[in-house]
């Protein structure tokens, strides 16, 4: 609402008036007026305000009739006292400022039951200034005098709306179809005290979807008088086409290296990926910035992130990994001379071999000065025994340097009947002490799971009878002489009798709860009549023992003959250990030697307990400086294994100096360092020497450390910070003659007298002297003072004074 002069006189009884946002017309009346401009007194008794079910009567203004045993005014006081005076509430009157200086005010005056009035200040109606005033009653009882004071206040009001600041339409861009939109609010101030915001659509910070949105902010001051702002906010949807950025892509990687494994861990700095549309998502590349190289290689690596709406951005490097000893004899430093050379093979054998044959690749040899070739190989024949042979494979250049391109080749027995994965179309080997059995899928036989299962396969057929198929897929047994029955179990002319299965073994998956179980079942024979059975082939069996019956009538004898048999349903566990805790490991010891402490992987097992069994490394051990790759082995009660292999590499921390700090007053100023004298640790390059004079401010000294134990370069970065202190300190006056007397002949009136030149030192620098007054070394009668005036680089002066007296004698 806007408050209007105009309308502020429509308003009759010290009503308000005030136009609204349609241009309505309203006022705001005090009490007890009414009406559109608050010409009409309200109904004094609705509601009523006789309390303690007194009745109201209107006149000219209401006359309580109370209850028994209740007086005053309203009814509120008890019949015979003791009596108070209820005093009015304190009156605010407003009037347009500018216009008058007083304004009439009103109340109801206080209700004083068993009190006589004796005098009041003022009575209602009565014009009031400006400001607060002070209205007091005075009544008297036989009991002595009672006072009513309250306040009647009379506040200039000012019809100017408050002025609105900032009030400006917004634009901002979005890749999303909505987005938290930040912008200046608007504000306002005003002459009539403070201003509020009493209501706001939107605020700063709040989402908004794409397009636009009104949005209006409300002010009031004090007085009553409103301002409105409004404006737009507009959210533009944009298409991102830009791919992620990523910095730090490292340039091509060249590791040289002097370790003795044949697979190197190679670091690199962190990716910093960027886009406007999150997230983004790693799709291909490393999961971290480190991996492991096999020696003599270049690996291409690969990154690419992709953002919310599709964009991807590469980052591709190569890693090449080599010996630094290029050319020299080095065991177990596999140069890139020797091209396609496997450093380390491992064959596994069964039990009952000691020995295999491995048809090694021939190493290929190359040399940048010319053209390599294979002077000599140690390998005499593709057949290696049990245990480790290495195999020399020597390469030579035109120049006669000579690489030796080793291969380890380990041979081992493997006592696990199931490591050969004996078991075909999928099916599952089961480990039983040196032999293994085959549970084979559904629809294959065999001991090795080889044949596709068939009414004939396995032949149900005894005596060496033969099985055929029927047109309905159902066998029929062709007995050789003698035998008869449906499986060729019965002798021709004997007895019939009933041919038992024997007991059915099964073994499945210990994750398995149930198994299908077949067998071949026993009859018909003549002269037998199946009565009952407790199980079928095919039935569905538990872990554990379970005993199939038939029940046979045997016709001729009138007698019962059982058939039993027992189905073992052994479920064995083939799930290896899971394990936990493999990481790489980064460790960095004091000196080379030390022993290693790092946390080792676990393993638990879901149907037994795992344990350590093999270990190339354990934590306390003494590990190479560098990277070595470490393998534990666990294991469970059944046999099942499982590897933890991780990357534990050791670092001696870079004997880099602490930053230096230092106050200087000189442009240059030499600076000294201690450097470690450690031999494990070999200077490459550096930017200064200790001792170099450095200039104010910071410099960054760099050294670059060749580790000699794992053949890392290692970068050490130290800063020297000079800071100028201001010199006030004047130059000292050595070598100085304070007084000099000399006497010359009567007839003489001057002398020449050669003065030694003072030296002028300073402890910031080089002092020097500026000028010499008198100049000249004629001395004339009488006493001369001579002044030497030093400088220093700050420009601070000293006055070396000698005085000179000449004398006739």
């Amino acid at each position: 609402m806007v408050a209007d002069a105009c309308c502020f006189f429509m308003c009759q009884n010290g009503g308000v008036g005030f136009f609204t946002a349609d241009q309505q017309s309203r006022c705001v009346c005090p009490s007890p007026f009414t009406g559109d401009s608050c010409q009409q007194g309200r109904d004094l008794c609705d509601p009523n305000p006789c309390q303690n079910s007194g009745s109201c009567i209107l006149l000219q203004t209401f006359l309580c009739i109370c209850a028994p045993g209740f007086t005053g005014t309203t009814c509120d006081l008890i019949a015979g006292g003791p009596f108070t005076v209820v005093c009015p509430a304190d009156v605010l009157v407003l009037t347009l400022a500018g216009t008058s200086q007083t304004a009439a005010a009103t109340w109801r005056e206080p209700d004083a039951p068993g009190y006589q009035f004796i005098q009041s200040s003022h009575a209602p109606g009565d014009e009031f200034p400006v400001g607060e005033t002070s209205v007091d009653y005075l009544f008297t009882t036989s009991q002595g005098f009672q006072t009513c004071t309250f306040c009647v206040t009379v506040q200039e009001v000012t019809l100017t709306q408050p002025t609105v600041n900032d009030c400006v339409n917004v634009e901002a861009f979005t890749l999303q179809d909505r987005m938290a939109v930040q912008f200046m609010e608007p504000t306002a101030a005003d002459g009539c005290g403070s201003v509020l915001l009493f209501s706001a659509t939107a605020r700063s910070g709040d989402f908004f979807p794409v397009g636009q949105t009104a949005v209006t902010f409300s002010f009031s001051d004090s007085c009553g008088n409103i301002a409105v702002c409004n404006f737009v906010v507009t959210v533009n949807n944009v298409v991102d086409v830009t791919p992620p950025s990523i910095t730090n892509c490292p340039t091509n990687i060249v590791q040289v290296t002097t370790s003795m494994s044949s697979f190197v861990v190679v670091m690199w700095d962190e990716l910093i990926v960027e886009d406007v549309s999150q997230p983004i998502q790693q799709i291909e590349g490393p999961d971290g910035f480190t991996a492991v190289f096999l020696l003599g290689t270049t690996t291409t690596v690969n990154y690419a992130y992709q953002d919310s709406v599709g964009n991807i951005g590469r980052c591709a490097f190569d890693v090449t990994v080599r010996c630094k000893y290029d050319d020299l004899l080095y065991l177990g430093c596999f140069t890139s001379d020797c091209g396609n050379i496997l450093p380390e093979l491992t064959e596994c054998i069964s039990p009952d071999a000691n020995s295999v044959i491995i048809a090694l690749p021939q190493p290929s040899c190359s040399d940048d000065s010319g053209t390599g070739r294979i002077l000599s190989s140690s390998l005499s024949s593709n057949e290696f025994s049990l245990g480790n042979t290495t195999v020399n494979v020597t390469c030579i250049d035109d120049a006669g340097n000579r690489a030796h391109c080793l291969t380890r080749v380990s041979v081992i027995q493997v006592e696990d009947p199931c490591y050969f994965f004996p078991c075909a179309n999928d099916g599952f080997c089961i480990n039983i002490g040196s032999e293994f059995v085959c549970q084979c899928q559904p629809g294959f036989t065999g001991i090795q799971c080889e044949e596709v299962e068939t009414p004939c396969s396995p032949n149900p057929c005894l005596n060496a009878g033969s099985c055929n198929l029927t047109d309905v897929n159902e066998f029929r047994c062709m007995c050789p002489p003698g035998f008869t029955g449906q499986v060729c179990d019965q002798v021709v002319g004997a007895t019939p009798t009933i041919t038992c299965p024997g007991d059915v073994y099964v073994v499945t998956d210990g994750t398995l709860v149930d198994a299908v179980v077949r067998w071949i079942e026993p009859g018909p024979v003549a002269g037998f009549v199946l009565l009952t059975q407790t199980h079928r082939p095919g039935d569905i069996f538990p872990v554990g023992q379970t005993t199939v019956m038939y029940l046979f009538l045997d016709t001729t004898a009138i007698t019962l003959v059982s058939c039993e048999f027992i189905v073992m349903h052994e479920a064995v566990d083939l799930e290896p250990p899971t394990v936990s805790n493999i990481a790489d490991v980064t460790v960095t010891v004091t000196e080379v030697g030390a022993a290693v402490e790092f946390e080792e992987p676990t393993a638990v097992d879901a149907f037994s307990t795992a344990f350590l069994v093999a270990a190339t490394h354990r934590s306390g051990d003494v590990l190479r400086v560098g990277s070595t790759i470490v393998t534990h082995t666990f294991s469970d009660f059944c046999g099942n294994t499982v590897d933890a292999v991780f990357v534990v590499t050791v670092k001696i921390p870079t004997p880099c100096p602490a930053d230096i700090l230092q106050t200087t007053g000189l442009v240059l100023t030499p600076v000294t360092w201690i450097e470690s004298n450690d031999t494990t640790f070999l200077v490459l390059n550096r930017s200064h020497q200790s001792g170099d004079s450095f200039p104010t401010g910071q410099t960054t000294v760099t050294i670059e450390y060749f580790e000699t134990s794992s053949g890392e370069r290692l970068p050490c970065t130290f800063t020297i910070t000079l800071i100028v202190t201001l010199d006030t300190t004047p130059p000292d006056c050595g070598n100085i003659l304070p007084e000099l007397t000399e006497c010359v002949n009567p007839d003489a009136n001057s002398v020449i007298i050669a003065l030694p030149q003072p030296s002028c030192s300073d402890d910031s620098g080089t002092g020097r002297i500026l000028f010499r007054s008198p100049s000249s070394n004629e001395f004339s009668l009488g006493n001369t003072t001579v002044n030497f005036t030093c400088t220093d680089d700050s420009g601070n002066r000293a006055h070396c004074l000698t005085r000179v007296s000449v004398i006739q004698g």
